[in-house]
């Protein structure tokens, strides 16, 4: 899911937000949507020390600047989705 980080206070209901409406877009089932949301209740943040998860975000960010131009945040999100990658081990 794609969301500005800024403002920081308001990350995690806006990123919940855009989870049910991604969730919703891929035409989950509103039980398991709800099932998701409740799981992401509790929140935590920290460092990866994994330097392929690292790259892999980096990579998801470059490419953002090939959809950008007028994209609301689910656009974003459904078109990185589309994004070949491979599982990390």
């Amino acid at each position: 899911m794609v969301v500005a980080a800024a403002p920081s206070a308001t990350l995690v209901p806006r990123l919940r937000a855009g989870v049910r409406e991604l969730l919703g877009a891929l035409d989950i089932d509103d039980t398991d949507v709800a099932r998701e949301l409740t799981y992401m209740h509790d929140v935590a943040f920290g460092k990866t020390v994994s330097r392929q998860v690292t790259g892999v975000m980096i990579d998801f960010a470059k490419g953002l600047e090939f959809y950008l131009e007028g994209e609301p945040s689910l656009g974003l999100s459904l078109k990185l989705a589309e994004t070949p990658c491979s599982p990390l081990f």
